[in-house]
Formats: structure tokens, C-alpha cells, sequence
């Protein structure tokens, strides 16, 4: 599942919000009530702020769900290099992913978390794994939960539990 998922992100190298239709079946249901709460916000201050020339405080406009921010969000390949079991039941698909410039080669790490809902496996979470760039690991559900209190100054931390 995530090595069909990540041939698509390759392909597509999806922003921001991934379109429904091709990636919502990867992702469980909790990981799109966040997803489609952080567009509600984001929808929600365009309406309050109607001036084209401002930009909402909204980090996920170049953001890749799958794969992270700035020069991380596009990968060109991707490369599953292992996968863990968690204590509560999870799998935790470790993902290298590359990118290459003229002047060199990026290489970064992420980690899909998998849990099975209705039958299947899906993507619940994103895992962006330290390295030389971050200082620790970062998880998808947390961004996303901080740039809902940013943009709509609520705190709607029971969306993912």
C-alpha cells in the first residue's frame, strides 16, 4: 500500500491539500477530518480576509503531506527501507526519499504510520524523521493541529485522538 502510495506522490508530487480522489483512499479517516479541518480554516480566513495581496499564516500551501516542506516537498524517488511494528499495533513504514538538483542530490527520511481501518490498511499519520535539517521528529497530525490554532486561533486537539 505505501509503495502505491508513494509512486503516486513521485508522480503527482501533491501540495498543500492531496487531491480526494486519488490519495483519500490512503488515509484513514482521522488523518482527513484533519485534513479537511485545516481547509475549513484556511477557507474561513480567506473569507475574513478578502485582500488577494495578503497570505493567510498557513505553512501547508508548500507543504507535501507525504514527504515535507520546501525542497523536501517534491520528491523525484522514493525507497521503502524497512518496516517496524509499534506497541500499539501500528506499522511504521520507514520511506527514503530523493531529490536531485543540478548542483546536488537531496536525500531525507520519513515514516508513513499504517493502521488498519474497515478491513484495509491506510496512512494515519506522517512521521518527518530528524536529520541534519530538523532537530527532531515532527508528525503530521501535530502541524496540523498548530496551524489550525495559527490560522483559526482555536485548539482543536480532540480531532486526533
Amino acid at each position: 500500500m505505501v509503495d502505491s502510495l508513494y509512486k503516486k506522490v513521485v508522480a503527482r508530487q501533491p501540495l498543500a491539500t492531496p487531491d480526494r480522489k486519488i490519495f483519500g483512499p490512503y488515509l484513514s479517516k482521522k488523518l482527513l477530518r484533519g485534513i479537511d479541518a485545516n481547509d475549513a480554516c484556511g477557507r474561513e480566513w480567506h473569507r475574513q480576509n478578502p485582500d488577494p495581496n495578503l497570505k493567510p499564516p498557513d505553512a501547508l500551501l508548500e507543504f507535501g503531506i507525504f514527504s515535507g516542506d520546501e525542497e523536501e516537498s517534491e520528491p523525484q524517488a522514493f525507497h521503502i527501507e524497512k518496516t517496524d511494528i509499534e506497541k500499539d499495533g501500528s506499522y511504521r513504514v520507514h520511506v527514503k526519499l530523493t531529490r536531485e538538483f543540478p548542483s546536488y542530490k537531496l536525500v531525507w527520511h520519513v515514516a508513513a504510520v499504517v493502521v488498519p481501518e474497515n478491513g484495509r490498511p491506510v496512512v494515519d499519520d506522517m512521521v518527518y524523521l530528524k536529520d541534519d535539517e530538523h532537530d527532531t521528529d515532527e508528525r503530521l497530525s501535530e502541524i496540523l493541529s498548530q496551524e489550525r490554532a495559527s490560522i483559526c486561533q482555536v485548539k482543536d486537539h480532540n480531532l486526533f485522538r
